[in-house]
């Protein structure tokens, strides 16, 4: 279990077993001579990669297994920071910065901004992936695809969405 510390001092965490002793900590990363500005975002383990992100907009790769820094980029946002933690699939991680962007970075030892998606509305929370998670699940319980292009998913036209006073979301959908 890795976790970071709120405040200006960078560390990692990793709680596991250590000398024999279940749940004691040690520090995996501790940055120092910078501060990484306040954060109480979760970092994000993908492949052998810790990522970390803090409020600032200060995106800091590390090796797992040594805790060396691989990058640190700043991330242009609009002013009001991050607070949504980070998340990935198919090679890309995604970060919602609360101005209402996402962004998107390849995985890798590199850092590369793929694109900054403008959402239109703050973000404050981190964004759900689930197309891959529910489509492996219907393979695996043996459903056959019927979307578009022999996959799970099928690209639809929302025609409109609307409120109502009751707080209820109706989406209207091909008609």
């Amino acid at each position: 279990l890795y976790l970071q510390s709120g405040g200006t001092q960078g560390h990692v965490m990793d709680i596991s077993e250590v000398g024999g002793h279940p749940f004691t900590t040690h520090c995996l990363i501790k940055v120092r001579g910078r501060k990484s500005g306040k954060t109480r975002i979760v970092p994000l383990i993908y492949g052998d990669i810790v990522y970390v992100l803090s409020n600032a907009g200060l995106f800091d790769a590390y090796d797992l297994a040594t805790g060396a820094e691989i990058y640190r980029q700043r991330l242009e946002h609009g002013g009001s920071g991050f607070s949504a933690s980070p998340v990935a699939a198919d090679g890309r991680i995604y970060l919602s910065s609360e101005d209402g962007d996402i962004f998107v970075v390849r995985s890798g030892r590199t850092f590369e901004l793929l694109s900054k998606n403008a959402m239109g509305e703050p973000l404050m929370t981190t964004p759900a992936l689930a197309a891959g998670y529910i489509s492996s699940h219907l393979a695996q319980w043996g459903v056959k695809p019927a979307g578009d292009n022999g996959t799970y998913l099928q690209v639809v036209k929302v025609l409109g969405v609307r409120t109502t006073s009751r707080a209820k979301v109706t989406v209207e959908v091909n008609g």
